[in-house]
């Protein structure tokens, strides 16, 4: 039953893993054999969480059973955000995707070892270090916080506990025990009389409205939007050069297809006077797998010049001799890529597929 086993996280519990500094203390050993070099970190993520699992009880409290659980979701999804917390503020990007707790048969079962399978995927364990994941797939929104000042949490789900410390907690439902929150906007729909949640509308939490000097205000209005990905490229290094020379309108078609930024035709996120910087957020990535030539080799060209190490050479050096096969160049790459479009239209859309180039 629930709360009969087990506890909740606690602010002290989150903090003392992210204060931890070696990823053994975090990714701990948590089933090692009495040899095991390792002494058992019961501050681990995985010991922590685990009581979460027996406070919930029912089909949350068996392993084989708790994915069946939909709180299950949530519960790892908070996990995870603990987990990339003490990553960024413990470990540099290289750190992030390259330390794993060591590989040691005292200590682990095989199957936690940092090569084995992650199963049922085609993919090892040590993946799920990958920087990928939170820079190209998801991100986690900030914790709920609130002040004194600000007394309220940004959700109709929690409440502001400003009894000592502020902090957001979860509201209480109809009906549930109160006691000491009388005056707070601890109940969900309703509020707290005597101890108890009952029906009612709580007032809205005075905030005091204060006129920032005219210096500040500016400051303020002001909107920093974080980068995000925007699939418009360039896919060959002459198109800046032949955008000059009035080729978007003399070979409109094709330009226009290849060499989209150059001729306007979208908007890219990147600096366009810097020639020699990365302009993707996978040029080292494609670099490792040996994309700087070959078919991808004109993307790459144009797009990831300081990954390929091709920042001596002025991109456009070759694309006068270039130019004079210019449209058959750019029809013969039309051709190719319209057999092909439909089969990239996902990835180039979802990911920016650096396979758009072949």
């Amino acid at each position: 039953a629930l709360g009969e086993k087990g506890k909740l996280f606690t602010e002290y519990d989150i903090i003392d893993i992210i204060s931890q500094v070696s990823v053994e203390q975090v990714m701990a050993y948590t089933a090692p054999l009495n040899d095991c070099p390792y002494p058992p970190a019961f501050s681990a993520i995985e010991y922590t969480h685990s009581f979460v699992h027996l406070w919930i009880g029912g089909h949350m409290e068996p392993p084989e059973q708790s994915s069946n659980d939909p709180v299950f979701y949530g519960l790892h999804a908070f996990v995870d955000l603990i987990w990339e917390l003490w990553r960024q503020s413990q470990q540099t990007r290289w750190a992030r995707e390259n330390q794993y707790s060591q590989d040691i048969e005292q200590c682990a079962d095989p199957q936690h070892f940092s090569y084995a399978i992650m199963r049922p995927f085609n993919l090892i364990n040590r993946d799920g270090l990958s920087n990928l994941y939170t820079e190209q797939m998801y991100r986690y929104a900030p914790r709920p916080g609130c002040s004194f000042e600000i007394p309220t949490c940004g959700s109709p789900y929690l409440f502001c506990d400003a009894r000592i410390s502020p902090h957001c907690v979860s509201k209480i439902k109809f009906g549930g025990v109160c006691t000491g929150f009388e005056g707070l906007d601890a109940c969900f729909n309703g509020i707290c009389v005597a101890g108890r949640c009952i029906s009612g509308i709580m007032p809205a939490p005075f905030v005091p409205q204060t006129e920032l000097p005219s210096t500040l205000r500016g400051e303020i209005t002001r909107q920093y939007a974080s980068r995000q990905f925007t699939d418009c490229f360039n896919r060959m290094p002459c198109c800046e050069q032949w955008a000059k020379d009035g080729d978007c309108h003399t070979n409109k078609s094709p330009m226009v297809k290849f060499c989209a930024a150059a001729c306007g035709k979208c908007r890219p996120s990147f600096n366009v006077s810097d020639e020699c910087a990365d302009r993707h957020v996978s040029c080292k990535q494609w670099k490792s797998e040996n994309q700087c030539f070959g078919n991808s080799g004109d993307f790459m060209a144009e797009n990831c010049r300081t990954s390929c190490e091709l920042c001596e050479k002025p991109k456009n050096a070759d694309c006068q001799k270039r130019k004079i096969h210019l449209k058959k160049f750019m029809q013969s790459k039309l051709q190719t890529s319209n057999k092909t479009d439909n089969v990239k239209a996902s990835n180039e859309t979802n990911h920016g597929d650096k396979n758009t180039v072949e």
